[in-house]
């Protein structure tokens, strides 16, 4: 129950509401697999068995501390969706555009920009959700 609800934020969605509650529960999940890996990055730098440079490590703290922020300001708040993805995506973008840029010796970092426009998509514009009701429950009178 506990992890329910926290992927769903807290949220109780309406019946018709299900493209939105799998939207609810991809972002938190995403959001939650962040912050681990952001964390391991960071303690194995810490420990040295992992060297990210000093300012990749600088932009993985930022983006984790900032997953986190997001993650709790979701948290019963169905109106702020939009925003916290926005943000989210734009700051995963960002911080896998550093990684391309100064982590030159993983050959797999490309690969994060492809798996980021595949989140955007799902989250932000993977097509039209099945009711009429905006995130707020306001009908939208489409």
């Amino acid at each position: 129950m506990f992890f329910n609800s926290l992927l769903t934020s807290g949220i109780e969605f309406d019946e018709g509401d299900d493209y939105l509650e799998f939207r609810f529960r991809l972002l938190n999940a995403v959001m939650l697999i962040g912050i681990v890996c952001t964390t391991l990055f960071v303690a194995f730098d810490l420990s040295a068995i992992n060297g990210l440079g000093p300012w990749q490590l600088l932009v993985t703290g930022i983006d984790g501390i900032t997953t986190l922020g997001l993650l709790i300001l979701l948290r019963g708040r169905k109106n702020w969706y939009v925003v916290v993805a926005w943000v989210l995506l734009s700051i995963n973008f960002m911080t896998f555009i550093s990684v391309l840029v100064l982590v030159v010796n993983d050959e797999l970092r490309v690969i994060w920009l492809y798996v980021n426009l595949v989140a955007v998509y799902i989250l932000l514009g993977g097509g039209r959700p099945t009711h009429d009701r905006d995130l707020d429950g306001r009908h939208s009178g489409r």
